[in-house]
C-alpha cells in the first residue's frame, strides 16, 4: 500500500493564509467526510479504504473536496499532538499544541494539474486555523518538495522545510535539523542520526 521513500522533508505552512479562492477552483465545495463516502470512491480497493476507515476511527478528519457531486480531491487531517510517517519506517514526531497534521492527500490522476490540490492545501490551512492550529505539519517526499513550494506559493502557502530525513540502505532512519535548533513546532519522538 506505501512505497517507503529514501528521503523526505518534514514542512511547516503558516494556518494564516488568504480567504480568497482561486478562480479557477471556486467552484469546488469542501466539507468534512465520514465513512458514508467511502463508497463514492470507486478507484480506491478494499485495503485503501480499510486504511481510510482506520484515519476516521482514531480521530483523523477527512476534508474532501467535491465538484458536481464527485470527490476530486482530499487530505486528511490530525487535531492529535504526534504523528507517525508509514513511508519511512520508524518516522515519528510530536507536535506542539498549535501544530496540526495533514498526510494522504489525494487528486484522481485524471484531474491533476487542475489547481484542486492547491486549493484543497487552503481549505484544510482554513479548517486547522479554525481549529486553533497555527500551523499544519505535512511530510513531503524530496522530488516533490520543490515543485510543490513553487505550486503552493502561488496561492500564498509558503512550504517551511523543518526536518531532512533519509532511510539508508543500512535501514536506518537519518534525521537532519534544518530549522532553528529552538523550534519546537515539530520534534522527532524516536532518537535519530542527526
Amino acid at each position: 500500500m506505501f512505497e517507503l521513500a529514501r528521503e523526505a522533508f518534514v514542512c511547516a505552512c503558516a494556518t494564516s493564509v488568504p480567504d480568497d479562492d482561486p478562480p479557477a477552483t471556486r467552484a469546488l465545495a469542501f466539507r468534512l467526510g465520514d465513512d458514508a463516502d467511502l463508497s463514492r470512491l470507486a478507484d480506491h480497493d478494499a485495503a485503501a479504504q480499510a486504511a481510510m476507515q482506520e484515519h476516521l476511527r482514531r480521530g483523523d478528519r477527512w476534508l474532501i473536496g467535491e465538484l458536481d457531486g464527485a470527490i476530486v480531491t482530499y487530505t486528511f487531517l490530525s487535531l492529535g499532538r504526534s504523528f507517525e510517517y508509514p513511508a519511512l519506517p520508524g518516522c515519528a514526531f510530536s507536535l506542539r499544541a498549535d501544530v496540526g497534521y495533514g498526510h494522504g492527500a489525494w487528486t484522481p490522476p485524471a484531474l491533476r494539474n487542475r489547481g484542486y490540490r492547491r486549493r484543497a492545501f487552503l481549505e484544510e490551512l482554513r479548517w486547522l486555523r479554525t481549529n486553533d492550529k497555527k500551523w499544519e505539519a505535512s511530510v513531503f517526499i524530496a522530488p516533490q518538495l520543490d515543485p510543490a513550494r513553487r505550486s503552493l506559493a502561488g496561492v500564498g502557502i509558503v512550504v517551511e522545510p523543518l526536518w531532512r530525513l533519509e532511510y539508508g540502505r543500512d535501514r536506518r532512519l537519518a534525521c537532519e535539523r534544518l530549522g532553528a535548533p529552538e523550534d519546537d513546532r515539530c520534534v522527532p519522538i524516536t532518537s535519530y542520526n542527526e
